[in-house]
C-alpha cells in the first residue's frame, strides 16, 4: 500500500495511528529506488494527499510508470480510481488534466453504489 497510489490515497483517509499500525504488520519494503521507506516520510506523503485530493506512485512501485489515484468519496467501503502509465504519457501536464477526470469519475462512482459496494 505504501508505493502504489491507490494505496497511498487509501492509506490517507485512515487516522495515522491505523496507518502506523498496518505498515508495521505489512512492512515497507522498497520496489524500486523511488519507493518510500520511511514511515515518517510516508506520513508527511499521507499529508499531503489529503490536502491536494490526490495520490501520485511516480515509479514507486514499477521503474518508469506513473500512477494518479483519487478516492471515492462516500462510498460503503474503501474504494479509488486509478490511471496508471509510461511516465512519457503520464507527464506532470497530463497529471493536471487527468487528475480532475478522475475526480469527476470518482464522484459519479461514489453516488451509483450501494450499501454493499454494488453498482445501483
Amino acid at each position: 500500500m505504501h508505493c502504489t497510489g491507490v494505496g497511498k490515497v487509501l492509506l490517507a483517509q485512515l487516522p495515522p495511528a491505523e496507518v502506523r499500525a498496518i505498515l508495521a504488520r505489512a512492512g515497507m519494503a522498497a520496489q524500486t529506488p523511488h519507493t518510500i521507506t520511511d514511515p515518517d516520510r510516508l506520513e508527511r506523503e499521507l499529508e499531503r494527499i489529503r490536502t491536494q485530493g490526490y495520490a501520485v506512485d511516480d515509479a514507486e512501485q514499477e521503474l518508469g510508470v506513473r500512477c494518479l489515484a483519487v478516492v471515492v468519496p462516500g462510498g460503503p467501503a474503501s474504494t479509488a480510481l486509478s490511471v496508471s502509465g509510461p511516465e512519457t504519457r503520464v507527464t506532470w501536464a497530463a497529471v493536471e488534466r487527468i487528475v480532475p477526470m478522475l475526480q469527476v469519475a470518482a464522484g459519479a462512482l461514489a453516488g451509483q453504489l450501494d450499501a454493499r459496494g454494488a453498482m445501483t
